[in-house]
Protein backbone atom coordinates (compact mmCIF):
# COMPACT_ATOMS: atom_id res chain seq x y z
CA UNK A 1 0.00 0.00 0.00
CA UNK A 2 1.34 3.46 -1.00
CA UNK A 3 0.90 6.37 1.57
CA UNK A 4 0.75 9.65 0.46
CA UNK A 5 1.60 12.60 2.07
CA UNK A 6 -1.59 15.20 3.02
CA UNK A 7 1.07 18.17 1.56
CA UNK A 8 0.92 18.00 -1.94
CA UNK A 9 4.81 19.56 -2.56
CA UNK A 10 6.01 16.40 -0.83
CA UNK A 11 4.37 14.32 -3.08
CA UNK A 12 5.60 15.99 -6.06
CA UNK A 13 9.36 16.13 -5.59
CA UNK A 14 8.96 12.30 -4.03
CA UNK A 15 7.10 11.19 -7.49
CA UNK A 16 8.50 13.09 -10.24
CA UNK A 17 11.76 13.79 -11.46
CA UNK A 18 12.75 17.36 -10.96
CA UNK A 19 15.44 19.77 -10.20
CA UNK A 20 18.85 20.20 -12.45
CA UNK A 21 20.62 17.63 -14.61
CA UNK A 22 22.71 16.83 -11.15
CA UNK A 23 19.68 16.87 -9.27
CA UNK A 24 17.85 14.58 -11.57
CA UNK A 25 20.90 11.83 -12.04
CA UNK A 26 21.33 12.20 -8.52
CA UNK A 27 17.68 10.64 -7.87
CA UNK A 28 18.08 8.35 -10.77
CA UNK A 29 20.92 6.81 -8.61
CA UNK A 30 18.76 6.51 -5.06
CA UNK A 31 16.00 4.67 -7.21
CA UNK A 32 18.46 2.57 -8.64
CA UNK A 33 20.37 2.04 -5.37
CA UNK A 34 16.73 1.13 -4.20
CA UNK A 35 15.52 -1.81 -7.35
CA UNK A 36 14.26 0.54 -9.41
CA UNK A 37 14.80 -0.31 -12.69
CA UNK A 38 12.08 0.80 -14.65
CA UNK A 39 11.05 4.62 -14.67
CA UNK A 40 7.74 5.79 -16.26
CA UNK A 41 8.00 9.01 -17.67
CA UNK A 42 4.96 11.43 -18.70
CA UNK A 43 6.08 14.21 -20.51
CA UNK A 44 4.42 17.81 -20.73
CA UNK A 45 4.27 20.21 -23.38
CA UNK A 46 4.77 20.64 -27.38
CA UNK A 47 6.22 17.40 -29.39
CA UNK A 48 9.97 18.71 -29.82
CA UNK A 49 10.02 19.64 -26.42
CA UNK A 50 9.07 17.04 -24.90
CA UNK A 51 11.63 14.82 -27.43
CA UNK A 52 14.57 16.92 -25.79
CA UNK A 53 13.33 16.64 -22.50
CA UNK A 54 13.34 12.50 -23.11
CA UNK A 55 17.06 12.59 -25.18
CA UNK A 56 18.15 14.32 -21.87
CA UNK A 57 16.33 11.86 -19.22
CA UNK A 58 17.86 8.75 -21.45
CA UNK A 59 21.51 10.64 -21.30
CA UNK A 60 21.20 11.04 -17.53
CA UNK A 61 20.03 7.76 -16.94
CA UNK A 62 22.73 6.05 -19.50
CA UNK A 63 25.36 8.14 -17.08
CA UNK A 64 24.24 6.65 -13.98
CA UNK A 65 23.64 3.27 -15.86
CA UNK A 66 27.67 3.34 -16.66
CA UNK A 67 28.83 3.56 -12.86
CA UNK A 68 29.15 0.66 -11.23
CA UNK A 69 26.74 -0.59 -9.09
CA UNK A 70 26.70 0.23 -5.19
CA UNK A 71 29.26 -2.98 -4.24
CA UNK A 72 30.10 -4.19 -7.75
CA UNK A 73 33.56 -2.38 -9.09
CA UNK A 74 32.57 -3.14 -12.54
CA UNK A 75 30.14 -0.61 -14.37
CA UNK A 76 27.17 -1.79 -15.88
CA UNK A 77 27.03 -3.78 -19.28
CA UNK A 78 25.91 -1.33 -22.63
CA UNK A 79 22.44 -2.81 -23.52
Amino acid sequence: MVRYSEDPAVQVEAYNLLGTPAMIRERIRLDRRAGVSTLALKLAGPLDARLATLAELIELAGEVNREPAPGNPVPAAPQ
